[in-house]
């Protein structure tokens, strides 16, 4: 069989016919195999793999015995360059069946995956418009393809997927621990990818103040790769930001952070449990900095902290008089 699918012609699918009607029926039944699509994917005969998709849609998501789908194959024996035959028929299988982009295969990865860690960027952005959703997926790592892509230090694939995250997935995807605990933010840190950071820090400041940027510099420092000094100030600089003027009471340093970032405050309002700016504040006894955040966003005085503490529970933990009255 392997040799009729090798060459790709319509005529060769009387090979599948001679077996009997039930040949794909049959072939279907068993757990892990190489079906036809398998092998027709893995040497770019586009047509004859399209033929077999249309008689037989389900061998598209089936996994041969070493884990792979017959994208996941095609995807292995090629780079975009230098093999644009087999580029063409994972298009096609894509085009056919969209969700082909999420089918997890071996340790969990899915040609999202591999294409993120290979960096092929322009596959990647045909996949993420095919098919969208699959950024949600996770390895068994609990990785995901952005992650894979930072990890392998290919930054317009970082690029290509940060530009298809919207605002509300981009918060859960950046924020998003591996099975180590590191968000991508602790991956380009300690791996010196200064590019990528800053492009982190800028989404932190301006979007997402709950990301991990504090956590990421203490990984940044206790990294066993040397990490370059200009990632060091740059995390720094995030972490001092609205953070250090709540804890000193600095009001004209915290307008001038909202000035820069006028979102910023209604951002924080979202997340269903977090340190504010007012809990911050009210823990370290800065009450007129409490008082101006509280007039400013009054719903920050119910909110509770991951802990389940409000800014009075923690003021009244810390005894600070003062700020209770507020």
């Amino acid at each position: 069989m392997e040799g009729c699918c090798s060459s790709g012609r319509y005529q060769h699918l009387v090979c599948i016919n001679s077996g009997g009607s039930d040949l794909l029926e049959n072939i279907d039944k068993i757990p892990f195999v190489d079906t036809p699509l398998h092998i027709a994917a893995s040497v770019g005969q586009t047509h004859f793999a399209i033929e077999v998709m249309r008689l037989k849609p389900s061998f598209g998501r089936k996994l041969n015995p070493d884990g792979f789908s017959p994208m996941h194959l095609a995807l292995q024996n090629y780079t975009l360059r230098s093999q644009p035959i087999l580029a063409d028929t994972v298009r096609k299988l894509v085009k056919f069946d969209s969700e082909l982009v999420r089918v997890r295969g071996k340790e969990g990865i899915t040609p999202l995956h591999y294409v993120a860690q290979t960096g092929e960027d322009d596959v990647l952005a045909d996949f993420l418009w095919a098919c969208p959703a699959s950024m949600e997926e996770l390895t068994n790592r609990c990785e995901t393809a952005t992650h894979i892509a930072v990890k392998n230090k290919h930054v317009q694939a970082f690029k290509v997927i940060l530009g298809w995250l919207n605002r509300t997935k981009k918060e859960e995807v950046l924020n998003w621990k591996d099975e180590n605990g590191n968000t991508v933010l602790h991956i380009a840190a300690s791996t010196n990818q200064e590019e990528v950071v800053k492009l982190l820090v800028k989404e932190v400041l301006k979007k997402m103040p709950g990301i991990q940027w504090v956590t990421a510099l203490d990984v940044a420092l206790q990294s066993e790769t040397p990490v370059d000094e200009s990632i060091i100030d740059i995390l720094r600089h995030a972490k001092v930001k609205l953070k250090d003027a709540a804890q000193v009471g600095d009001i004209n340093m915290s307008y001038a952070f909202i000035q820069e970032y006028p979102n910023l405050l209604e951002d924080i309002d979202k997340k269903p449990f977090v340190d504010t700016p007012l809990h911050i504040a009210a823990s370290a006894g800065c009450t007129r900095f409490a008082i101006e955040v509280l007039r400013l966003k009054p719903s920050f005085g119910r909110k509770l902290n991951q802990d389940g503490f409000s800014p009075m529970h923690l003021a009244l933990q810390q005894n600070q008089n003062e700020t209770q009255k507020i």
